[in-house]
């Protein structure tokens, strides 16, 4: 299927937002919060805050499950604080007259590196194995990027039920147990016997790969090829040689993460400009080269520094796709302001 046989969606698009809790924390906390925020504060200032937030959260809870236990209600409070600026960015701008292009795209653009922060911090409290750690983060990116493929190529963002909200807060719920708790063993995850932290895990595993279904059928059914995704899956699904063949999972699942936040930036550019184009650039390519070397030479370089490898070339391609994607959507946002005045 060549690019001009598909037809990207126009820049505006529709949002069916079904989050469970999105409710109870705008009565109890964001709309508390939204008129109380000085207009002169940038409402990307607040969507980059809470994704530093979220970057931080990681530490903290590193160091939580280190012997500092008090860090776990630190990671916790950061967690709530990127919760929070990323549900009221948007409602700040729209109140203060500050929605922009680049707005959703660093809103939406960004949202993939906290998406894999929460994952992280998950594996780690839980104390996940290598294997079951990489696939939450394989599932989760590839299931951030589902969602708004369908959005891409249909118009529709469907936010499920149980999404970033309920997952962040379940985390954060976890974060509070360990802490009062003291590190329960129940809560460690076990390959041996089974507990309440490979339930846990299992069951999210499941449901990741559960939730890609409804878009991947919804957008067939609206006429969108769906295994085009296919590429997608088998790069995402790429970074799980590296703890397989023993590698410390930590950094190929910070690198998954970034990919998947580096293709939803992609689709958000191509949707603004009107493109239908390939999910893919042909640099991500370049992807499959460490894990290739992972394979074909063990004895070349150890598995942590072909891992190492593929982080650095995941970011490098999404600062590409983020410097590129700001300099396009100011474009934009230039070009809709000389319109309007025109």
């Amino acid at each position: 299927m060549n690019d001009k046989s598909k037809k990207a969606v126009p820049y505006e698009y529709k949002v069916d937002d079904q989050e469970l809790l999105l409710g109870f924390y705008k009565k109890a906390l964001w709309n508390r919060i939204v008129p109380r925020i000085p207009a002169a504060i940038a409402p990307n200032t607040i969507t980059v805050v809470g994704q530093l937030m979220a970057l931080l959260a990681i530490v903290a809870a590193y160091f939580g499950t280190t012997g500092t236990p008090f860090m776990y209600v630190v990671s916790m409070l950061l967690l709530l604080g990127y919760l929070t600026a990323d549900n009221v960015d948007g409602p700040h701008a729209r109140r203060t007259g500050q929605a922009s292009h680049l707005g959703e795209f660093l809103d939406h653009g960004l949202d993939g590196l906290a998406s894999g922060s929460v994952i992280l911090i998950a594996g780690l409290i839980l104390r996940a194995d290598p294997l079951p750690m990489i696939l939450l983060g394989v599932l989760g990116a590839a299931g951030f990027i589902v969602v708004f493929w369908e959005q891409f190529r249909t118009g529709l963002l469907v936010i499920p039920k149980v999404s970033s909200t309920e997952g962040v807060t379940f985390v954060m719920v976890v974060e509070l147990i360990l802490f009062f708790a003291h590190d329960p063993s129940w809560l460690q995850f076990s390959m041996s016997s089974f507990n309440l932290a490979t339930a846990i895990i299992i069951a999210t595993l499941i449901g990741y790969a559960a939730a890609m279904a409804p878009p991947i059928v919804r957008a067939g059914q609206a006429g969108t090829k769906p295994w085009e995704l296919i590429p997608v899956f088998a790069l995402a699904g790429s970074y799980v040689v590296f703890p397989a063949l023993g590698g410390e999972p930590i950094i190929p699942t910070v690198a998954v993460g970034i990919f998947g936040a580096d293709v939803v930036c992609r689709m958000i550019v191509m949707r603004h400009q009107g493109r239908a184009g390939r999910l893919l650039s042909p640099l991500h390519l370049l992807m499959l080269v460490p894990a290739i070397g992972a394979i074909a030479a063990p004895d070349a370089w150890t598995v942590t520094g072909w891992s190492s490898l593929t982080l650095i070339i995941t970011a490098a391609l999404y600062a590409r796709t983020l410097q590129r994607g700001a300099v396009a959507m100011l474009a934009q946002g230039e070009k809709a302001r000389a319109h309007a005045v025109g």
